[in-house]
């Protein structure tokens, strides 16, 4: 039993509501079918996903129990899809948005929030690049146009390339370069006038440097921090001895560091070069002063710093292996071959400046590593054959005034490592090979000095060529020299012969060379005095500069231009015969004139002498020069002085005593440089 039909008009009124949802359905079937593939592929579809959820009902529909019990909402609108280009535009821009944020994140930190005074670290993370925040809208072509802007506008404040007010962000990034000129701790004039004192006073000494190419301090800067700041250091050593001068040294020395660790530590292909070479060959032969390092060690007396940091024998020996093996790594010994080519080729092409300094640093380097085997009694690192075969051709060229010098340095620094090194197997030279070494030492000298007379004669008072003679060639006759102690402290207590003539017999062998050393080592003393202008021009032999019983006087123009020589010079070379002297006089080794005892020495008190004795005079002249060299009253040239003053009076004094005068003779390791302790062990 049917029950009763609907009415029409109702019929009529459900058909026409559910017409409209029908279209609308039909309508977004047809959008789903028209969807782009790529929107397909990655299922992001949001029409097809808004079909398989069933429409919410509307007012109408509240009693039907199918929507009640899905109740599935409306998902949002969705925006159109851009193109695939734009989003491998927007893939990359979100790569590059990383990088920039990883790159914010150290320049908005603090250069002082590394450090936290209560020993507590910092656990809090930073905010991930992927965050909400960082990430535009990739699926919003206006979020995505206004997130690429972002991005370049934060890319362009981060570059401190092109931009002409650097905001807050890059002021405080920059700061936290290590540049001198960056911290503000020297104009860029000030570092010009730096260079030019050093090109003007150092160079001449250190004679490493090209002065065309390495003078002008801005350039130097660009092409190598590290070279920069090490001029820079050196040349601030020289200031006034003051509370502002050592403060801005240690901050430039800090600045140094911060280079040079990386480059040691995790050194990149382009900071192993010549440049690297140069700048550590400087900090060889002018060590700097580690305030920082030595007052963290409780160390606080200057005068003690100074000695520690200049006078420093594993420095030396560390700092002369990494020249020479960075040299190797990088060539440079190569140059040798490629120099004396071009050499015999400038007829055809000028030789390039580039490969002049090229050559000039190997050369410097090989000499000074020579040099240091000599002084240490190591084996060198370099083998100097190449470097004495183009030694005269680069001297020939004579580019830059100290040229010649050097090249005359290297052939005498070779020459004296051959003869240490041809000892067979005993820690003494014989006398052959002494004899050897003597003869080269003549012809060497024949041959240079007509060379450096000019120069030497004081046409060019800013290239001090007498340095070759003296100290440099006075000195490596000590060391050669210094071989056969064994046989002249035997020989010493030997007293000599007397002749058929009523005089004495030729001396021994060993004898005869430690007279040669005592000669020698007065004539390196007295060419730096007002009568010492025959021995700086070459002159070799005693014969007027002790004509008189009046004190020595110290030429102060000449020792004024030896305050700027290297750290051997004067912490070492001048101190070493002095030291010898007194030691020789304290013994007894030597009389009051300088002359070999003729008697066995007393091993009791020395002898009470004259303050015109030749000992005493030399003494006290070696005194004052020691006290000349001195750029700072805490080099250590000024404690050896002391100690030549305490041996001079310890001589020329009154003696109650002869336990209180062996008390006051006695070189105690406290009052005396150790460094020569162990030079002058033979002697005790």
């Amino acid at each position: 039993m049917q029950g009763p039909a609907a009415p029409p008009s109702a019929a009529l009124a459900a058909d026409g509501k559910s017409q409209p949802r029908k279209r609308a359905r039909e309508a977004e079937e047809g959008r789903a079918a028209t969807a782009c593939q790529a929107c397909r592929t990655g299922k992001r579809c949001v029409f097809i996903t808004r079909l398989r959820s069933p429409s919410p009902p509307d007012e109408t529909d509240e009693d039907n129990p199918r929507f009640r019990s899905i109740n599935v909402p409306s998902p949002l609108p969705a925006a159109p899809e851009p193109p695939s280009e734009v989003a491998d535009n927007l893939r990359q821009l979100n790569a590059r948005l990383e990088r920039i944020d990883s790159a914010l994140s150290l320049a908005t930190t603090p250069l002082n929030s590394f450090v936290f005074p209560s020993g507590e670290v910092e656990t809090k993370p930073l905010e991930a690049p992927t965050s909400p925040a960082y990430l535009p809208n990739f699926f919003d072509p206006a979020g995505a146009e206004e997130a690429a802007c972002s991005a370049m506008a934060v890319e362009d404040a981060a570059s401190p390339v092109d931009s002409a007010a650097p905001d807050p962000v890059q002021a405080q990034w920059m700061r936290a370069e290590p540049d001198v000129i960056v911290r503000g701790f020297l104009s860029a004039q000030e570092c010009i006038n730096e260079f030019d004192f050093f090109f003007r006073n150092i160079q001449p000494w250190a004679g490493v440097l090209s002065t065309s190419l390495d003078s002008d301090a801005l350039v130097v800067r660009a092409r190598s921090p590290l070279l920069f700041h090490a001029i820079l250091l050196l040349a601030l050593y020289y200031r006034p001895h003051n509370h502002a001068n050592i403060t801005l040294y240690r901050s430039v020395s800090s600045i140094l560091d911060a280079i040079l660790a990386p480059q040691i530590l995790c050194p990149q292909p382009d900071q192993l070069s010549f440049d690297f070479v140069r700048a550590m060959h400087l900090l060889l032969m002018y060590k700097p002063i580690q305030y920082a390092s030595l007052n963290g060690q409780g160390v606080s007396d200057m005068a003690q710093i100074e000695l520690a940091s200049k006078m420093n024998v594993r420095a030396s020996w560390l700092l002369r292996l990494l020249v020479s093996r960075v040299a190797v790594f990088i060539g440079l010994p190569s140059i040798a071959a490629t120099f004396a080519q071009a050499v015999n080729n400038q007829h055809i092409a000028p030789i390039p400046v580039e490969m002049v300094s090229q050559q000039r640093l190997y050369l410097c380097c090989v000499f000074r590593e020579l040099h240091g085997a000599l002084q240490s009694g190591r084996t060198a690192n370099f083998n100097s054959q190449a470097a004495r075969q183009t030694a005269r051709q680069f001297a020939a060229l004579a580019q830059q005034p100290s040229d010649a010098t050097l090249g005359a340095s290297v052939e005498l620094a070779a020459l004296a490592a051959e003869a240490v090194g041809a000892r067979t197997g005993s820690a003494t030279l014989s006398a052959a090979e002494l004899r050897r070494f003597d003869d080269g030492f003549d012809a060497w000298h024949a041959y240079w000095a007509p060379i450096l007379a000019p120069a030497a004669g004081g046409t060019e008072p800013a290239t001090p060529s007498w340095g070759l003679w003296h100290p440099y060639g006075s000195f490596t006759r000590l060391i050669v020299g210094g071989f056969t102690v064994d046989a002249a402290k035997q020989a010493v207590r030997v007293p000599a012969l007397p002749g058929s003539d009523g005089g004495t017999a030729t001396p021994s062998e060993g004898r005869r060379r430690l007279g040669q050393m005592l000669e020698v080592a007065q004539e390196m003393l007295l060419s730096i005095s007002t009568r010492g202008g025959r021995l700086r021009e070459g002159g070799r032999g005693l014969l007027d500069e002790w004509d008189d019983e009046g004190p020595l006087a110290l030429d102060s123009k000449i020792a004024g231009k030896l305050k700027w020589a290297s750290d051997s010079v004067t912490c070492v070379m001048f101190s070493y015969p002095l030291i010898v002297i007194a030691k020789l006089a304290s013994a007894s080794i030597v009389t009051s004139d300088l002359k070999l005892s003729s008697s066995e020495p007393a091993h009791s008190a020395p002898p009470t002498l004259s303050p015109s004795d030749k000992v005493c005079r030399l003494l006290d002249f070696g005194a004052h020069l020691l006290s000349a060299l001195a750029p700072t009253p805490y080099h250590p040239s000024v404690k050896q002085a002391a100690y030549l003053r305490h041996v001079y009076f310890s001589l020329t004094a009154a003696h109650p005593s002869t336990d209180q005068v062996a008390r006051k003779a006695s070189v105690r390791a406290e009052d005396s440089p150790g460094f020569f302790d162990e030079w002058m062990d033979w002697l005790e």
